[in-house]
């Protein structure tokens, strides 16, 4: 069996999601570990071994993920919203945003599964 690869889309747009997209690129690059300790907070709960990250239809980067787990006190505070959190691995920012509507993906904000055919063409046109 391959990875499971899931597009989510990162909506919120609030001081607790991502006001801005450099916020999010922020995030994606650096806050991940350096302010939330590799944890990513989100509202769904798809299982995945690689979450591409996307805002507004364009795929910013992507996450190889360790494991995901039930959030615990702080990841609340953290979040509010949070349902489960994923513990990150390893980050990687996409030098230019991708169109993930020219690959024909539909990005939706409870997971969208992709193949591995689907996500090199992404690191191809973003890295």
């Amino acid at each position: 069996m391959g990875r499971r690869i899931v597009v989510y889309g990162n909506g919120d747009k609030t001081r607790l999601g991502f006001p801005t997209a450099q916020d999010f690129r922020q995030w994606i690059k650096e806050d991940v570990f350096a302010k939330f300790g590799g944890r990513y907070h989100y509202t769904q709960g798809k299982d995945a071994d690689v979450i591409v990250l996307s805002r507004d239809g364009l795929a910013h980067g992507h996450f190889e993920i360790e494991d995901k787990v039930m959030p615990d006190e702080k990841d609340r505070q953290v979040y509010p919203r949070v349902k489960f959190t994923y513990i990150v691995r390893s980050s990687v920012l996409y030098e230019k945003p991708v169109h993930l509507a020219a690959l024909r993906i539909r990005v939706c904000s409870f997971g969208r599964p992709i193949d591995e055919v689907q996500f090199a063409r992404i690191k191809a046109l973003g890295l």
